[in-house]
C-alpha cells in the first residue's frame, strides 16, 4: 500500500464521524459543528482539522503530517465537572479498548491543577495506570477551563499504520487528589 494510501486510510478513520447519517443536517448539528471548527486555543498551534464526536460532547482538534507519521491531538470534552477525568486512545491495532494507548487527564481537588499522561491499557479492568504508549508522544499536557477539559499531544504513529481505531470515556475521580 502507497504511503498516500495509508495516509488517506488515517485521515479517514478520523473523519468518520463527519459524514452525516442524512442529507439535512439538523440546527443542533450545525450548531455543535460550528462550535467544533470555530474553537481556537491559547498557547497552541493551529490544528487544522476538527470533528464533533459522536457521544459525551466530545471534540477532536488534529493536524497530521503523512510524511513523518506526526499527529498533533486536542481532545476537548465540554459540559465536565471539575471533579472528572477524561480519556483519548487509539487502538492501532484493532477495535475495542484492550490494547488501547490513552491520553488521560484529570484535575488535583486540592491544587486546582491539571494532571494529564499516557496510559498503555492492557486489560479490561484498568485502572489507567500511568505508561509508556506504543509510539512517541511527547508534549502530553491539560487544562480546564469554563467547564471544558482538553488534553493536548503529538504522537508519532508508525509510518506503516493503516488504520487507527480511537476511542474516548470520563468518569468521576476517585481516591485522588
Amino acid at each position: 500500500m502507497s504511503l498516500s494510501s495509508r495516509t488517506a486510510l488515517i485521515v479517514l478513520c478520523f473523519l468518520f464521524v463527519l459524514i452525516p447519517s442524512s442529507t439535512t443536517a439538523t440546527t443542533d448539528q450545525e450548531l455543535k459543528a460550528s462550535i467544533c471548527e470555530s474553537h481556537s486555543f491559547k498557547n497552541v498551534k493551529r490544528l487544522r482539522s476538527c470533528t464533533d464526536l459522536p457521544v459525551l460532547d466530545s471534540f477532536l482538534h488534529f493536524s497530521y503530517v503523512r510524511e513523518t507519521g506526526v499527529l498533533d491531538v486536542a481532545y476537548r470534552h465540554a459540559n465536565l465537572e471539575s471533579s472528572s477525568w477524561i480519556a483519548w486512545a487509539i487502538n492501532p491495532t484493532k477495535k475495542g479498548m484492550f490494547g488501547a494507548q490513552a491520553l488521560v487527564a484529570y484535575r488535583n481537588s486540592t491544587s486546582g491543577s491539571m494532571r494529564a499522561y499516557t496510559s498503555s491499557i492492557t486489560s479490561y479492568s484498568t485502572m489507567l495506570q500511568e505508561s509508556p504508549l506504543s509510539f512517541r508522544v511527547s508534549q502530553v499536557s491539560a487544562e480546564y477551563l469554563n467547564g471544558e477539559m482538553t488534553i493536548f499531544a503529538t504522537l508519532v504513529l508508525p509510518l506503516n499504520t493503516t488504520v487507527v481505531n480511537h476511542l474516548w470515556q470520563d468518569g468521576p475521580v476517585k481516591g485522588r487528589k
